[in-house]
């Protein structure tokens, strides 16, 4: 290649980067609020907003929003529904933060069931304090900024658009278990210590380590050198957990009707009373890979 014809290119290059830059600022800059809504809660779920710390409790049909902080009690669960198409499931003995949520608006309803990818570009950062949770997360348009990442005490995992698990449980003494299992897609986990592991589809990573627990379940450590690849296949109780868990979802998404725009000033929403909750703790054999025509895969 001539040195004009590669001039040329890198200015064309540079052009298209700067481009993209700035679609990507525009999306951002345009976001707003998203919105979340309980489609399912099954026994004791709070619900605190950290604007005026006030606590409530959660039911299905209730809408939050960034800023507040989800805890489940024992043997209790809730299933959100986020505005951009991701679906949480936050099991028992959890405290999960949602430090933000911010999207661009867009018009007409998003059908959660049956979307692929997001309506619109959008923000997620949530912080899994302790327990576990799986997410189902659309396919991103990451090339115009959308970002969605779970903090953790050992690291950050970036979602890319996947079904995963997060678990973080310690014991009375300080022993800490985390883990994350992939079954669709890929989430890049950055260690404390500076390490990117890319836990793939069908792979999980486990790490154990000792940590202090406060009075209220909150857990502290130090840096923490992260040990596995990602090499090993799911676990037997990764894979039960994670099709317990899209099984809930789907229950959840069958009996929430909801119209879910950021551009406008209410979420419609509705139980349908007739179409109980299922508990998701239900006894759910079959394989993760043999469910394909699932609504929210």
């Amino acid at each position: 290649m001539s040195t004009s014809l590669k001039q040329l290119f890198l200015r064309a290059a540079l052009v298209l980067g700067l481009i993209g830059s700035s679609v990507a600022a525009h999306a951002q800059a345009n976001r707003i609020q998203g919105r979340i809504v309980a489609a399912q809660v099954s026994g004791t779920v709070t619900a605190l907003n950290r604007a005026d710390n006030t606590s409530t409790a959660l039911a299905a049909g209730v809408e939050i929003k960034q800023n507040y902080v989800v805890t489940t009690g024992a043997n209790s669960s809730a299933v959100l529904v986020f505005s951009n198409g991701a679906s949480l499931l936050v099991a028992e003995d959890t405290v999960l933060s949602i430090d933000e949520f911010l999207q661009e608006p867009f018009s007409g309803e998003n059908v959660v069931a049956e979307s692929k990818a997001e309506p619109s570009t959008s923000t997620t950062k949530l912080n899994v304090v302790r327990g576990e949770l799986v997410a189902n997360v659309k396919k991103l348009n990451r090339d115009k900024g959308s970002k969605f990442e779970v903090l953790t005490p050992i690291g950050a995992a970036g979602v890319r658009g996947t079904v995963f698990r997060i678990v973080v449980r310690a014991d009375a003494n300080g022993q800490v278990t985390f883990s994350l299992a992939t079954s669709e897609g890929e989430v890049l986990l950055s260690g404390l210590d500076g390490t990117n592991i890319p836990v793939e589809a069908g792979k999980e990573v486990t790490v154990d380590f000792h940590g202090t627990v406060d009075e209220n379940g909150n857990i502290s450590i130090g840096m923490v050198r992260l040990s596995g690849s990602a090499a090993k296949d799911l676990s037997g109780d990764a894979k039960s957990a994670i099709v317990n868990s899209i099984s809930a979802v789907e229950t959840a998404l069958e009996n929430l009707t909801l119209t879910l725009s950021p551009d406008t000033e209410t979420v419609q929403s509705a139980v349908d009373p007739n179409n109980p909750n299922t508990n998701q703790n239900q006894n759910q054999n079959d394989d993760i890979n043999e469910r394909p025509n699932s609504p929210i895969r």
